[in-house]
């Protein structure tokens, strides 16, 4: 057994109240003052929330470790350790069985203290004590799948050439064999909806001056590639409340996430991906004239798809539609995205 699941599973352990100062404890509630703590687990379910990650090379600060958005599944806290184990992996596992190894462990999720860390000194059991508390557990994501793509020169992913330029007209069989490398991608493409004009001239203009105010003040970290993520109750400060609420409606039920963009040139592309969020609300907010390149390709069964991309126009994609960005070569490229990640 590696470290790091034998290290969840001694926290497991301490999370059923079992006996963490022997290598065969078992599932006996008996033993929670070994712990020096007797909390017991309460029937029902227990919240798991999983974030899901990717690796990627190259040099820094592009390399490492990228997070997509968590999900959140509910397992039974009356399990034994070893089922428990068994149904954590079967519930968040996204690779369709294949073993996986868990990352950064533990740390309590209570309201938006998202980054804090479990205190060294604190029992994992104590951080269950409230039913608005969960357990986080890291794991590696599906290939190609992430949450609005990082720019980068990764040459030797599959597609890299025609976001490249190398190749402008591909065949229905590159299609299918480009499409065959993304498990999550379909061959119809999903949903892919386009609109010409949900956000006016003003609204881009107002937005685009917000990025770049943040954007000043992250001053030499900001990178070539900056993002800000919002949540949806900080839309007014974007836009009226109305235009918001409207916005939120494009969804089948309403909005989980808005990331704001400022690209910059530097020849880098975004590598053909699906998103891991269910749908992606895409609004370029200046207009393509005002930079070079940066052209938000679909890869749909019959060919590939640049849409128009005026200003304050849109793209409402699901996770199963394949896409990219060619490389932005000149200018600063702006633009807003509103993510829904489904129950």
């Amino acid at each position: 057994m590696d470290e790091e699941t034998k290290t969840l599973e001694e926290r497991l352990r301490q999370l059923k109240g079992e006996d963490t100062t022997s290598s065969t404890a078992t599932n006996n509630n008996n033993n929670n003052n070994n712990m020096g703590n007797n909390f017991t687990v309460p029937e029902g379910k227990l919240r798991i929330e999983c974030r899901l990650y990717n690796f990627r090379g190259g040099a820094p600060p592009h390399r490492g470790y990228h997070y997509s958005n968590s999900i959140t599944v509910e397992i039974d806290s009356t399990l034994t350790t070893t089922e428990l184990l068994k149904e954590v992996k079967a519930k968040i596992d996204p690779n369709n069985g294949r073993d996986l190894s868990y990352y950064l462990l533990v740390k309590p999720l209570i309201g938006e203290e998202k980054t804090s860390a479990l205190p060294k000194n604190e029992p994992l059991a104590n951080v269950f004590n409230d039913s608005s508390k969960k357990l986080r557990v890291d794991i590696p994501m599906a290939r190609g799948m992430v949450d609005v793509g990082t720019f980068g020169m990764m040459t030797t992913s599959p597609g890299a050439d025609i976001l490249l330029g190398k190749s402008d007209n591909i065949s229905t069989q590159e299609i299918s064999h480009l499409l065959s490398h993304f498990e999550n991608a379909t061959a119809d493409g999903g949903r892919l909806q386009e609109f010409p004009e949900i956000l006016n001239q003003e609204e881009c203009d107002k937005i685009c001056d917000y990025i770049e105010r943040r954007f000043e003040r992250a001053g030499v970290n900001a990178g070539e590639d900056f993002k800000i993520t919002l949540q949806p109750n900080q839309m007014t400060e974007l836009v009226s409340e109305e235009k918001g609420n409207n916005l939120f409606m494009l969804f089948d039920e309403t909005c989980h996430e808005i990331i704001l963009r400022r690209s910059i040139s530097g020849g880098n592309f975004i590598n053909f991906h699906t998103d891991k969020t269910l749908q992606t609300l895409n609004i370029p907010l200046n207009d393509s004239k005002s930079y070079k390149g940066g052209q938000l390709v679909y890869v749909k069964e019959d060919g590939l798809f640049y849409p128009e991309r005026k200003t304050g126009s849109a793209t409402l994609h699901t996770n199963k539609v394949l896409h990219g960005v060619t490389p932005v070569s000149d200018g600063v490229r702006y633009a807003m995205f509103l993510l829904y990640h489904g129950e």
